[in-house]
Formats: structure tokens, C-alpha cells, sequence
């Protein structure tokens, strides 16, 4: 296995370890506020579930991507590493483009 590939699978575990299960009750308790912050106005409930997850996703994302960053930093400075990393989403967060 390369050096490469094992960094990828590496920062991939780190990822991995960093993932917070979204729940039905996390997403019901925003799908709630979305609708309270409507003023109450009935019949918008599949839009604010649909909403509350997406929002709650990109939460999650935002700070699994500053964790491991921050992380994966550290592990360079202490490698001797002059160069910074870069991460991308793993590809099952991708956005999809259509």
C-alpha cells in the first residue's frame, strides 16, 4: 500500500471518528423551531423536516471538517510537516451537483 494511500485512509478514519448520528428527535426538534419561527403556519411540515435535515447535516459537517482539520494539523506539525493539509467532504457528504 503507498505512503498516499495510507495518509487518505488515515484521515478518513479520523473523519469517521468524528461523525455525530443525526437523529429523528434532533431533526423533529428543528423541523419544530422552523415552524415556530413561520408564526405557526400549518402545512409546511415535510418542508421544515426536509429543512431541518439539511440544516442539521451541514452543522455536522461544518464541525467534523474543523475537528479533523485541526487535528490532522496538529499531526503535521508534530510529523515536521511544512505543508498544510487540505480536506475535502468525504464522498458520501459530497454535494450533489443536478
Amino acid at each position: 500500500m503507498s505512503k498516499a494511500r495510507r495518509k487518505t485512509e488515515n484521515i478518513n478514519l479520523v473523519i469517521a471518528e468524528h461523525h455525530r448520528v443525526i437523529t429523528k428527535d434532533d431533526v423533529a426538534r428543528r423541523a419544530y423551531e422552523l415552524f415556530l419561527a413561520r408564526g405557526r403556519a400549518e402545512g409546511h411540515d415535510v418542508e421544515d423536516w426536509l429543512e431541518a435535515e439539511r440544516q442539521l447535516e451541514a452543522e455536522s459537517m461544518g464541525r467534523q471538517v474543523k475537528k479533523v482539520h485541526k487535528q490532522v494539523s496538529r499531526r503535521f506539525r508534530q510529523a515536521g510537516s511544512t505543508t498544510a493539509p487540505v480536506l475535502a467532504a468525504p464522498a458520501s457528504h459530497a454535494e450533489d451537483p443536478t
